[in-house]
């Protein structure tokens, strides 16, 4: 089992990928298409066996990226985090670290 977060902006995808202990697997910047898309895959792929080894938490609950993941099985768990004034220093893993 994998964890995948992902933070969503209009023009590309930051993500995190951890095991269940916590450990960082992959941190990328991706971009937001067909481009990032199968680079997300690539990514997921050489961590997770199968589909439903993921479990993937992002922010919104739109767009084509968000459209795509159940078509392959990977659980997908949408946050909806508001984004309020000050959120960012409250995250545990500093967006720094990330990239």
């Amino acid at each position: 089992m994998i964890f995948v977060g992902d933070d969503w902006a209009e023009d590309h995808h930051d993500i995190h990928v951890m095991n269940t202990d916590g450990k960082r697997l992959a941190t990328r910047r991706l971009p937001e298409g067909l481009a990032g898309i199968a680079a997300f895959h690539d990514v997921v792929a050489a961590h997770a066996p199968t589909p439903a080894d993921v479990v993937i938490g992002i922010e919104t609950d739109r767009g084509l990226w968000v459209s795509i993941r159940p078509v392959h099985g990977q659980q997908d768990s949408k946050t909806g985090w508001p984004r309020l004034p000050g959120t960012r220093q409250l995250d545990p893993v500093p967006r720094s670290k990330l990239l």
